[in-house]
């Protein structure tokens, strides 16, 4: 039970370590990433290889982002979370906090969707939108 949800704890994790290895175990090789239209990076990725690439020019943006976990409901093979992104921008020098939403899906122990919003609570309406 709720073994979904520790992976994306683990993931985020990894993400606030940069650590790549880690992030790469937890996930599909054929991840694929769907980012909102406001996103640096809009558009839907495919495959590990782009999503640390796009992931790379999210973090020259935002410098030193972390995420940090608000609220967390898992589905099934779905978790939807909501959460705050800590980040440096690079052009102003200033620090920010921005409210987002993820919704990740998994199957067979790996994370093969995640997608993104600056809405957070787009992921939830998600979750209810994929049980019905």
């Amino acid at each position: 039970m709720d073994e979904n949800a520790a992976l994306v704890r683990r993931l985020y994790e990894a993400f606030n370590r940069r650590d790549t290895e880690a992030t790469r175990g937890l996930m599909d090789p054929e991840i694929e990433w769907v980012n909102a239209e406001e996103a640096v990076e809009p558009g839907t990725r495919h495959g590990f290889d782009e999503y640390q690439d796009a992931l790379r020019r999210v973090r020259e943006v935002f410098r030193d982002a972390e995420i940090e976990l608000d609220h967390l409901v898992e589905s099934g093979d779905r978790v939807a979370t909501r959460v705050r992104m800590h980040a440096h921008l690079d052009a102003s020098g200033m620090d920010t906090t921005m409210p987002q939403s993820h919704l990740w899906t998994f199957r067979e122990g790996k994370a093969v969707r995640f997608e993104w919003s600056p809405d957070p609570e787009h992921a939830f309406r998600g979750l209810s939108d994929s049980s019905s």
